[in-house]
């Protein structure tokens, strides 16, 4: 695919304001795209080129091993109003576009458009949740540049191979897409295919090893680089023409990160009271108070005694008869076990526990302490021991968020030991957590900076287990 500049200006016709529809448009947008699932498994797909498919959306991340990777986005946008965005892209002016590597139609750039759907459709593509997903997705980094215009390909249109990437650029081509909005009945033999290369040893285009055939309403993309050799087929019907909005999203030239930690999910309804968990201690308005402020001057806090002591020890009890996990890799981003319900006797109130400590009403709890609208949450219970560790590295990186840790060790750990957790940034450590009985502990950590736990060395005489939850306002 291509997209031109063109330094014709013409004046843009005056539209009324945006329909509801328009205006909905971001509401439109397919939700599941956004389930954590979702996500998860579409970013592993595409960053391990592992094949991918969506049952529900028949969406796709295809395995093309070497040398680039590629997926699909199916029944992505309203359907009424993606109508709505291609009547208004036919009725503007396309310029035809020719030469030796191609021969089409293509609008002018369309940050320029003032018509209300195709504004609309600008916007949300613009968003920085859209390119938020886009970066989620492909696990590339992603920046707020984005390149947009229409391309009308009728009888014996084609773009032959070539690989999208402008050499030199830091901060360039990252991902190419084409928003498809051809007709509904478009088949393979209409032509018009969007064909992914292999390379020889060379680097060089080798032979076709998947074509995507257009589909309504749905987006292909790929990751931009020297080896993303790629064409769009000869259209071969007079019949029907393959439209498409196409473009790129820009960014850094990092490769790929696989998502590690993306097991959030919304904050639940819960029926059990804060009361039947809490030290009523923590409960009166005076002590959030203090609380709120040591945290807004420190941006963490420690509160030691957190649990009421029946249920402590009850916590304890459990624990000591828990059964865990084998160790949790890989080797070079952590080691720790996370433990095995199944073999653990007397689990319902440490799985009471954990629903509790993802529920709204702990959420509401901690919203008054942090001042912090928290969304959603992951949960891990897990039992750190001789040998046992986090490290700082990419396959570790979290977006930002509120930690939270209830620790659970059953009598005083010695810092000989190893074993704290440590907040850095720019290799500057910022804080520094010993595990302590019966403490939660609250740290906001911002965008840059990283946390690990020590290695814990072999004169460590108990282990350390603890429920570790991050929460997110998004």
């Amino acid at each position: 695919m291509t997209l031109s500049n063109t330094s014709e200006k013409r004046s843009l016709s005056s539209d009324q304001g945006l329909s509801k529809r328009a205006k909905a448009i971001k509401n439109a947008f397919n939700s599941r795209y956004h389930e954590e699932d979702f996500v998860r498994d579409f970013n592993r797909g595409f960053t391990k080129r592992i094949p991918f498919n969506d049952t529900p959306t028949k969406s796709q991340a295809y395995t093309l091993g070497y040398p680039f990777r590629a997926g699909t986005l199916s029944d992505v946008f309203d359907p009424e109003f993606l109508k709505e965005v291609k009547k208004e892209l036919l009725s503007d002016v396309f310029y035809h576009k020719s030469n030796d590597l191609y021969e089409f139609f293509q609008s002018e750039d369309l940050k320029l458009t003032k018509k209300p759907y195709l504004s609309a459709l600008r916007e949300a593509i613009y968003s920085p949740e859209f390119v938020g997903l886009m970066a989620k997705l492909t696990g590339l980094n992603l920046n707020s540049t984005v390149d947009l215009a229409g391309q009308r390909y009728s009888d014996n249109c084609f773009l032959l191979c070539h690989d999208d990437d402008i050499q030199n650029e830091r901060e360039g081509r990252r991902i190419a897409f084409i928003i498809y909005l051809v007709p509904e009945d478009w088949c393979k033999e209409d032509g018009g295919l969007l064909s992914l290369y292999s390379t020889d040893l060379k680097d060089q285009p080798a032979e076709v090893i998947h074509s995507i055939v257009p589909k309504w309403n749905s987006i292909a993309f790929f990751q931009v680089g020297t080896s993303s050799f790629h064409e769009v087929t000869e259209v071969l019907t007079a019949s029907k023409d393959r439209i498409s909005i196409t473009g790129w999203f820009y960014g850094s030239a990092d490769t790929p990160s696989e998502i590690i930690s993306s097991d959030y999910k919304l904050l639940s309804p819960v029926q059990q009271s804060i009361e039947q968990w809490i030290n009523p201690d923590y409960l009166n308005e005076g002590a959030r108070h203090q609380i709120a402020n040591i945290f807004l001057e420190q941006s963490s806090v420690e509160l030691q005694r957190f649990l009421r002591p029946d249920v402590y020890d009850e916590i304890l009890q459990t624990l000591a008869e828990a059964s865990w996990s084998h160790p949790v890799g890989p080797a070079h981003a952590r080691r720790y076990r996370r433990i095995d319900y199944d073999g653990t006797p007397k689990a319902t109130i440490l799985q009471s526990l954990e629903n509790f400590l993802q529920s709204q009403e702990f959420g509401t709890f901690l919203e008054k302490l942090t001042n912090l609208d928290l969304r959603q949450v992951k949960c891990e219970t897990r039992n750190f021991s001789k040998g046992h560790y986090t490290l700082c590295n990419d396959e570790t990186i979290e977006k930002e968020g509120l930690d939270v840790v209830l620790s659970f060790i059953n009598s005083e750990w010695k810092e000989e030991w190893g074993g704290a957790t440590h907040y850095v940034a720019e290799e500057e450590n910022l804080l520094t957590l010993w595990p302590k009985s019966n403490t939660l502990s609250l740290v906001l950590r911002d965008e840059g900076t990283l946390k690990f736990l020590r290695y814990i060395n072999h004169h460590a005489e108990i282990d350390r287990p603890e429920i570790s939850l991050t929460f997110s306002e998004s």
